[in-house]
């Protein structure tokens, strides 16, 4: 008898699941423990496995994740770096044109809250190259989040990149939704 398609599309992901397995260590209370850096393929591998008790952040500006889209499995957008008091942010702005928003780890305190989230929970952190969600992660370490990584490669990779980690979500083919939780 032949597999039906969704049968088929759960075989494959569990296959997916499989092959980009990645070593975690778990907390007493079955927590995965992060490693700072994680490809495409072993997030959306971890998302499916874990759920919402691992959280997705895309860092970007809620304008970019609009055009151009985010990981399906996003949770949140809260963005690090904002346009200037007094630009006009309604379109996506050079990430050169952006300042750092001092409420940045206020913001994800409060998302998390209101989500019922415990602050412990891992945290994986994304914007389009990995710029900008490597300074988050500096970020959220420095206050005291200890449990977080950086999607290698963002949504759209590195213009260098040398290896498909490096390449992104978006080059992962894996898949994107352009609606995601608008910020707080």
């Amino acid at each position: 008898m032949a597999p039906t398609g969704r049968r088929r599309a759960l075989c494959a992901q569990a296959a997916l699941i499989r092959e980009t397995a990645v070593e975690c260590r778990h907390d007493a209370a079955g927590q995965p423990s992060l490693p700072a850096e994680l490809s495409p393929r072993p997030v959306w591998a971890l998302k499916q496995q874990f759920g919402a008790r691992i959280v997705l952040i895309d860092v970007r500006m809620p304008v970019e994740t609009v055009a151009s889209g985010s990981a399906q499995v996003t949770d949140h957008v809260i963005p690090v770096r904002v346009a200037p008091a007094g630009v006009d942010d309604s379109k996506p702005l050079p990430s050169s044109k952006l300042v750092d928003d001092p409420r940045f780890i206020e913001n994800v305190a409060q998302t998390l809250r209101i989500s019922g989230v415990p602050r412990d929970t891992p945290i994986v952190v994304l914007c389009r190259t990995a710029n900008r969600s490597a300074v988050a992660l500096k970020k959220l370490r420095a206050a005291g989040y200890g449990n977080v990584s950086d999607l290698i490669g963002g949504m759209d990779g590195k213009s260098n990149a040398l290896d498909e980690d490096e390449m992104g979500w978006r080059a992962s083919r894996l898949p994107i939704s352009r609606f995601v939780d608008p910020p707080l």
